[in-house]
């Protein structure tokens, strides 16, 4: 994934960023986008980490927390989704916000079945009753559910939760 492309938009907007991903190639191009930033003396406000979403808590230096986790079209992609909710909790400040953007509905896991076997790569989709339970069990005091106008059965998940 391009997981620099929502990290330097973010950076441009005036926010610190660190980026995460399982692809240790996908680091090495984001921290060369970085040395161009610098070359070009725009600020670095860019950090690259490669960790599986599950354990993301765990790669981050000790009192290093966030005001948000962006987690856009990725979670559904995670082994342990419910593993990964609570890695992004840790990650929070008190009162920071956990975004889940443009993640799949359950007729995902069967659309993408086939490719996922084909590719061996793992493909479900998630149902927002059971994203937005876990949320709460985990300990997200607040959950802001953005459902589309016509059919929110079968289209993306785009859910907020405060800490």
């Amino acid at each position: 994934m391009r997981i620099w492309l929502d990290a330097e938009f973010l950076a441009l907007s005036g926010y610190s960023v660190c980026g995460t991903t399982i692809m240790p190639t996908d680091i090495a191009i984001a921290n060369k986008r970085v040395a161009a930033w610098c070359a070009r003396d725009l600020s670095n406000q860019l950090d690259f980490k490669v960790s599986p979403m599950e354990s993301v808590h765990e790669v981050l230096q000790e009192g290093e927390s966030f005001d948000g986790v962006f987690v856009f079209e990725a979670l559904h992609h995670a082994f342990d989704w419910r593993q990964a909710i609570k890695a992004a909790y840790c990650c929070l400040k008190p009162s920071g916000w956990l975004i889940v953007a443009n993640e799949p509905n359950l007729l995902h896991t069967f659309i993408s079945y086939r490719v996922a076997r084909l590719s061996n790569t793992h493909e479900i989709g998630l149902s927002r009753k059971a994203l937005t339970r876990e949320m709460q069990q985990v300990g997200f005091s607040e959950t802001r559910v953005f459902a589309p106008k016509l059919n929110d059965l079968t289209s993306s998940h785009w859910i907020a939760a405060r800490k």
